[in-house]
Order: C-alpha cells, then sequence, then structure tokens
C-alpha cells in the first residue's frame, strides 16, 4: 500500500507516545489523544487499587490506571533507559524511584512542547478503517463529561502500552479459593499485608520486587516459579534475595481450606493472599482484534488480518511495528526486555521515515527485505517480542535505514553489568 500520510493519530501519551509525537511532528499534523490527565503513561502513580481477583473473572471488571506501586525503582539505570537527546537530571540515583522518571517524561513533554499536541482526558473506543476515503475513523470520548467526539487521520500509530490487562493463568481449583486473590496490578504497598502468609505466582521481576517488598511485614513470603531458572528482566531471581523469601515450584492446585499443593508434592497450609504477578496480555479495546475493520472491505480474511488472539503476542506485524495487512496502523513499544525509552525513539523514526517515503514502506514489507525481525514477528507468539540482547541487533537495523548512529559494545556490555550494580547499589 502506497498513501501520502499528512494526519497522524498517535494512541497514548506515555514514553512510547511522547517519542512518537516528537519524531512524526516535523513531517505530519499530528494529534496524541490520552486517557490521563498528565504525560506519563503507566508511570504516573495512583493509590487506587481496583476490585481483587474472583474466578471465574466478572464480564467486565474496571482494573486500576496504573500497574506502578509505591516503592518500585527502574530495574536500568538512567544511562540505559533515557532518550538520545535528554539526559536525566545529573544527580539521578542509579536506579530511580518511579517519581524521578515520571518528571523525567514531563520534562521530555516540555522541552518539545508536546503538550499542545496531546488532547487529555479522553478515551479512545474505536478506531476504523475506511475502505472509501482510506482514511482511519476515530472515536473518542470525554472522561469528564462523557461527550464523544470523531477524529479522521491517515495513520494510526498505537503507543498505549501492554501493562494494563492482567494475565492470570488458571490454576485447578482456583475457583475454591477462599482468600485474597490479586495481580501485580492491584499491589502498592505492603501494609496490608502484614502478618499475613503470601504466595507469589511468577518469578519474573515484578514478583521478585514485590517479594522483597513484602517480606519485613508478611509473616510468610513464598514465590513460585515454573522452573528453578525463572529470573527478570535482568536476570535478578529469588535467589538473589537476602531476604526470609521461600522458593516453591509450579502450583498443581488450590484447595477449598486455603491449602496450596506444588507440582513436587509439597503443601503450604493457610494462605491468606495469591498474588499473581504473572505479566500481563496485549489489548487493544479499541481495535477489533479479528482485523476486520482495520483493513479495506475486500482484503478481510480471518487468518489475514488477525490482530490479537490469545493475548500473549500480535499477529500480523512486519519488523514489530507495521501491522501487515494495513501499514496505515502502527505500533510502538511491544517488544519486551529492551532499554525502552531509546527504542521507542527509533520505532518512532522508522515510522516517519516509512510514511514519509511510501514507496520505501513497500519495500519494507515485502517479503525477503533485508532484516532479521520480518517475519519472526508476525505470528503472535510471545517470544517474538521478547528481545533481552538481541534488541542491539535490531536497534542497528532501524539505525541503518533510518541514518543513525547504531549502538556499540559498550552498550551491550553495561546492560550485563546492571544486575551486579542493582544488588550493590539496592541490595537486591
Amino acid at each position: 500500500m502506497q498513501k501520502n500520510v499528512h494526519r497522524i493519530i498517535v494512541v497514548g501519551a506515555g514514553a512510547a507516545g511522547l517519542a512518537a509525537a516528537k519524531n512524526l511532528r516535523n513531517s505530519f499534523d499530528v494529534l496524541v489523544l490520552e486517557r490521563k490527565d498528565d504525560v506519563g503513561g503507566t508511570w504516573i502513580y495512583t493509590d487506587c487499587t481496583g476490585a481483587d481477583l474472583t474466578f471465574p473473572p466478572p464480564t467486565s471488571t474496571p482494573m486500576p490506571p496504573s500497574a506502578i506501586y509505591e516503592s518500585l525503582h527502574t530495574n536500568l539505570p538512567p544511562f540505559l533507559m533515557q532518550y538520545s537527546d535528554l539526559p536525566f537530571p545529573a544527580n539521578t540515583p542509579l536506579f530511580p524511584p518511579h517519581t524521578i522518571v515520571k518528571d523525567y517524561l514531563a520534562s521530555y513533554a516540555n522541552k518539545h512542547n508536546l503538550r499542545g499536541l496531546i488532547q487529555f482526558g479522553v478515551d479512545v473506543m474505536q478506531c476504523v478503517w475506511n475502505t472509501d476515503d482510506s482514511r482511519w475513523t476515530v472515536r473518542s470520548k470525554s472522561i469528564r463529561d462523557g461527550t464523544e467526539h470523531t477524529h479522521y487521520a491517515d495513520a494510526l500509530v498505537v503507543a498505549s502500552g501492554h501493562y494494563s490487562t492482567p494475565r492470570v493463568p488458571h490454576i485447578p481449583g482456583i475457583e475454591e479459593f477462599p482468600n485474597r486473590m490479586l495481580h501485580t496490578i492491584n499491589y502498592r504497598t505492603p501494609k496490608p499485608f502484614t502478618g499475613e502468609r503470601v504466595l507469589i505466582i511468577g518469578g519474573g521481576s515484578s514478583g521478585i520486587d514485590i517479594a522483597r517488598d513484602l517480606a519485613p511485614h508478611a509473616s510468610h513470603v513464598l514465590v513460585s516459579t515454573r522452573s528453578a531458572g525463572d529470573h527478570g528482566d535482568i536476570g535478578e531471581s529469588v535467589a538473589s534475595l537476602d531476604l526470609d523469601v521461600i522458593s516453591k515450584p509450579a502450583v498443581k492446585c488450590v484447595k477449598s481450606d486455603g491449602a496450596v499443593e506444588f507440582v513436587d508434592g509439597s503443601i503450604v497450609k493457610d494462605v491468606d493472599v495469591i498474588l499473581f504477578a504473572t505479566g500481563y496480555l496485549y489489548d487493544f479495546p479499541f481495535l477489533d482484534s479479528t482485523g476486520k475493520t482495520l483493513v479495506d472491505q475486500n482484503d478481510k480474511k480471518d487468518e489475514a488480518t488477525l490482530l490479537v488472539s490469545d493475548g500473549l503476542g500480535v499477529h500480523n506485524l512486519a519488523h514489530m511495528v507495521f501491522y501487515r495487512p494495513n501499514p496505515m496502523l502502527s505500533f510502538i513499544g511491544l517488544p519486551l526486555k529492551v532499554d525502552p525509552f531509546p527504542l521507542f525513539e527509533l520505532q518512532s523514526l522508522l515510522i516517519a521515515h516509512a510514511y514519509s517515503h511510501p514507496s520505501h514502506l513497500g519495500s519494507l514489507l515485502a517479503p525477503g527485505y533485508p532484516g532479521a525481525f520480518h517475519e519472526e514477528s508476525s505470528d503472535g507468539s510471545r517470544t517474538a517480542l521478547v528481545l533481552g540482547p538481541r534488541q542491539y541487533t535490531y536497534w542497528n537495523w532501524i539505525s541503518q535505514i533510518v541514518g543513525m548512529k547504531g549502538v556499540g559494545r559498550e552498550r551491550e556490555d553495561a546492560r550485563k553489568e546492571v544486575l551486579i550494580m542493582r544488588k550493590r547499589i539496592l541490595g537486591y
């Protein structure tokens, strides 16, 4: 598809949406739609915890507006997190608290005069591609007074993040558990868990971090992982905690008397709280997950247009950015285990380049285009979006296209030392 792009709507004014606004505004008419009242996205802390989990879950449960908990510090140092044109303040701690990151994003928006591009306090309800005039119709609603608005755009950039829809795997017997069940999105502080026996399911970064937060307050903290090798984004593990946290294998079943049985046959009785640290699903409620309303109506074949199925990944992507059935839809920030803000910059520059050069966009989508991330990021699998060390190959591939300097070995080496630095600075 070759199309001249003039107006672009960006969904979200978090770190990804700000990068998009900054890098698209020089070539296009840009409008950013943001649900919250300020920039920052998931980095805006709120005391709101939402409702506890229940099974089966209700058909519609409002989620807390943020996944940030009070004690959260970054697991990357500022020099790996920051945008290329704005360093963190000189006195920033090596692993800053979330408040500093939120202020940093506000500074980025102010530096580049981005607030004038953003409509705050609006909920994007639906985005539909119109075949007749080859543009997007975007419906939004004011959160304050319910007023609905309709916007039109040649291209749509989704930068709404993927930390709002909890992934909660089913465990046999979970419906019968008599006590509290939460997801990390509901967690804020350890005080409500004082004296309680808490089982955390999941050994990723959030699970380990919250275990550390709870340990001085709860009577017992147990962390269940699928395998002994489970670890967080920078290699942290339950074993790295110098605290009284008990490591357990995967859960086999939950019992109605509050006991939990594990796959090794062990049983822990009187569990007061089960806290799922099991990550999030990819979810775009304003987009048709089948893709049928995202493409020209003559092209809507289920297997060819599918966007999201089980939420573990995203289908039909080219280079983890462009929706192949209709590349006038693109995404920023889908990859996991990455250096986020600079990657958002690069992806937004790739979008700006492609929409400014329609013929090159066609080449990018063609089978066999040089680059390691074309086909493998299209099958909807989660592993395709988990980059880790591979992110720097991806960086250099984009950098070559957009004329930026690539990533050297020093950045890769620095990321390998992050776990050691965090242990030294924060003690875990």
